[in-house]
């Protein structure tokens, strides 16, 4: 299957003062009655969650809409994007709808995503 690609010309990557993340977690308790839990994976493959925001134009801001309006369908489909930490390509989803504000004449767009396993 081909993924759409994040568009040339917007911010590749989040802001750093917003970037934040966390591991998955990926493991099972049981309690005993006695003595420490079991703890287990529950599976190999997670998504690991990232959010931050990016800054941009306007003009950019109209590119970004367009490309999660209509080419990721409002978010729904996976696209490659560059890992925020190592500047990789990788598949990623959003997770819920972007939040943007108006800030010294520019947009600050604020979302949530997943990469994917």
């Amino acid at each position: 299957m081909s993924y759409a690609t994040w568009p040339v010309g917007l911010p590749a990557i989040f802001s750093i003062n917003g970037l934040s993340g966390e591991e998955p977690d990926v493991t099972i308790r049981d309690d005993t009655d006695i003595g420490p839990a079991k703890v287990r994976p529950r599976y190999t493959a997670a998504s690991e969650p990232v959010s931050g925001s990016i800054l941009m134009t306007v003009d950019q801001f109209t590119i970004f809409q367009s490309f999660y309006r209509t080419t990721i369908y409002r978010g729904s489909l996976p696209f490659y994007w560059l890992d925020p930490r190592t500047a990789a390509a990788i598949l990623v989803r959003f997770v819920g709808a972007y939040k943007w504000q108006s800030w010294n004449g520019k947009i600050v767009v604020s979302f949530q995503m997943e990469i994917m396993p």
